[in-house]
């Protein structure tokens, strides 16, 4: 919608949006073959998902003058997954398996900027914007249980512990937050040249977290039990008896913490000779400093750091 008030100008877009579906992905195959054609590897899996978004936008912008206006524009995205999956097959050795796996994960994004547009002189212009953007990443949790069918019957299944992974439940957390900035001055000569130098700046922060419960199933693996009834074996009882430990006594953590900020200065000068022809000389100066904080699986810590101030030519 665009008001008018005397010789100034108020502009308003507003949107919204709202969508959720169901799908169902059934007897989908995924299969390793041999030379011959027969199935090395395969499962058929299922899956059941439950999706929702909802989306918003919002511009304002004020104009005073052909020379002169402010923009404001601001965008908010929340959107989630609930899924569960069951997948039956074979593995390269040849034994039955049945896995559950159910996770539900959501996302946010806000993002928002306020720029402008101005005229200092007859002959010298300024423009500049500066945002603030915030992005989160949540899986709460994550179960996956793996079954063996011993007997090849389809009836009786035990829990499966090939290895560590098999069985385990995972918690993931991320999140960003972002500020950039910058702001340019045009000086004019004539109509056929004109100087522009300005400042860029970034500033960014990632924070990531996630922890693996890796499940020591020795005391239950004997307990015969359905696909349906599997997830209800992973219970308080089982802990404290002793049926089902934390491998190495611990959950494996895996943490970093990431920052970045870059400033850079930069200068041109264009000019136009004709139609066809135009020189543009430009000189940007850019300087970075970036470091990684990490702890991961088994305590293991690590930091990198990098800096830079590199100069570019155009």
């Amino acid at each position: 919608k665009l008001f008018s008030l005397k010789k100034k100008q108020l502009g308003l877009l507003i949107s919204t949006t709202f969508n959720n579906d169901y799908i169902f992905e059934p007897d989908a195959l995924n299969s390793i073959l041999k030379r011959d054609g027969t199935n090395q590897k395969y499962y058929v899996r299922e899956s059941y998902q439950y999706i929702t978004s909802f989306s918003n936008l919002l511009t304002l912008s004020y104009k005073s003058s052909a020379y002169n206006s402010l923009s404001y524009n601001l965008i908010y995205l929340v959107s989630g997954l609930d899924e569960y999956d069951e997948a039956k097959g074979r593995n390269y050795d040849g034994e039955i398996l049945h896995y559950n796996s159910g996770f539900y994960e959501s996302h946010q994004l806000f993002n928002n900027q306020l720029s402008g547009k101005h005229k200092l002189t007859e002959k010298t212009g300024l423009k500049w914007a500066a945002g603030y953007a915030v992005a989160k990443s949540d899986v709460p949790d994550v179960r996956i249980i793996a079954l063996i069918d011993y007997d090849n019957d389809g009836d009786s299944w035990n829990y499966y512990r090939r290895n560590a992974q098999e069985t385990k439940r995972m918690f993931m957390e991320l999140s960003e937050n972002e500020f950039t900035g910058k702001a340019n001055i045009e000086i004019k000569f004539n109509n056929n040249s004109q100087l522009i130098f300005g400042t860029q700046g970034r500033y960014k922060i990632r924070n990531f977290d996630a922890f693996f419960y890796y499940y020591n199933i020795d005391g239950i693996t004997d307990i015969s039990t359905t696909p349906v009834d599997a997830p209800l074996l992973i219970n308080d009882q089982n802990f404290s008896e002793g049926g089902i430990k934390i491998n190495n006594g611990s959950a494996y953590q895996n943490k970093y913490d990431a920052y970045l900020f870059i400033i850079a200065g930069f200068v041109n000068y264009i000019r136009t000779y004709s139609d066809k022809f135009t020189i543009d000389i430009g000189l940007r100066s850019e300087w970075a400093n970036m470091k990684v904080d990490g702890r991961y699986s088994g305590g293991f810590i690590r930091e990198n750091a990098l800096k830079s101030k590199e100069w570019f030519k155009s």
